[in-house]
């Protein structure tokens, strides 16, 4: 496997996979503490547009509508001031394709509403509310966590006993409501920082089996100043990257992973930060969560309620292609 030269390739012993009803209950390896030490530098470059339509679909089997059409990606605009941690200023207009098209915008939610869409979304993962394949994690989900207000949808832990947990919190994903395969997805969001919090925006397969798991981005809120970008592979194996910057906390940011045949592509605020050839091929569903972490668990000083903010979450897809003239094949696989 070929990466780029701040990539790491981690080979973990093999991970207890807990198994319950229904069966394949998913298991997520801890996050590698080492691996914040990796150097990575994050450049803020800008805040992401708002809006756009929702098409759920299926990338091996979609036909591209006739007044579909991919917007020019906009170039790259003079980096703004830093924003206070507080502020959140919305994007207007319609979302801006990425880098790398064509695209049709497959997914999008903007959370604009009263009340999270519950016609793409569910707010407990396919198996249970809470992840006790991880057993470090201290958190049951419920839907009184999650609330859309304002143009931005929160994700709140509390400290709050539920089903034998101590801690409630949030999450949402799409299992069963939008899978894809292959595409570039991403989110607009502004993390909490504090001992024991673990907010992650990342893709599972369908069928539940693990590995593969592509990590958009996971985050440690004793270490506000750096995020994991990897993905979970093969027998066991992590291939990742650890960027640091001391503004992760300070307004909102867009992590992007532009998942290809053959390769993965982490993006932060629009600068391509890691890369790798792991290939996954697996239809997957998003997922988006504040988790509690111990035995580093909240403490005294970690703030409670704490709140993942988000802004929008899209996955861009490529069009049906037309078949290559001197081959007759199609170069996108179905």
């Amino acid at each position: 496997m070929s990466t780029v030269s701040s990539q790491t390739v981690l080979s973990e012993p093999p991970v207890a996979v807990r198994r319950s009803t229904p069966a394949h209950r998913r298991t997520k390896p801890p996050f590698r503490e080492r691996a914040r030490h990796l150097p990575g530098v994050v450049m803020l470059i800008a805040l992401f547009s708002l809006a756009g339509l929702v098409v759920v679909h299926d990338a091996s089997t979609r036909s591209v509508p006739p007044s579909a059409t991919a917007t020019p990606p906009k170039a790259t605009p003079a980096t703004p001031p830093k924003l206070p941690a507080s502020s959140f200023i919305p994007s207007t207009g319609a979302a801006t394709p990425p880098r790398g098209g064509p695209w049709l915008l497959s997914f999008d939610d903007e959370f604009n509403r009263s009340a999270l869409d519950r016609s793409k979304w569910t707010v407990c993962y396919p198996w249970d509310c809470t992840n006790t394949g991880n057993k470090n994690e201290l958190e049951w989900y419920q839907p009184q966590n999650v609330t859309e207000s304002g143009g931005t949808l929160q994700l709140t832990a509390k400290v709050q006993s539920a089903h034998g947990m101590p801690f409630t919190s949030g999450l949402i994903q799409t299992d069963k409501k939008f899978t894809f395969r292959y595409g570039y997805m991403e989110i607009r969001v502004r993390l909490p920082k504090g001992q024991g919090l673990w907010p992650a925006f990342w893709a599972l397969p369908t069928n539940e089996s693990f590995p593969p798991e592509i990590d958009g981005f996971e985050y440690y809120g004793a270490n506000p100043t750096a995020a994991m970008l990897g993905v979970h592979y093969g027998n066991n194996l992590h291939s990742a990257n650890v960027i640091g910057d001391p503004a992760l906390t300070e307004g909102y940011h867009t992590f992007a992973v532009d998942w290809e045949p053959g390769s993965l592509t982490w993006y932060v605020d629009g600068v391509e930060k890691f890369k790798t050839d792991v290939n996954v091929t697996q239809t997957m569903y998003l997922i988006a969560n504040l988790a509690v972490r111990g035995p580093l668990g909240a403490d005294a000083k970690t703030p409670m309620p704490a709140t993942m903010s988000i802004d929008w979450i899209r996955v861009w897809q490529h069009p049906l292609p037309v078949k290559h003239v001197a081959t007759g094949k199609a170069p996108w696989p179905r």
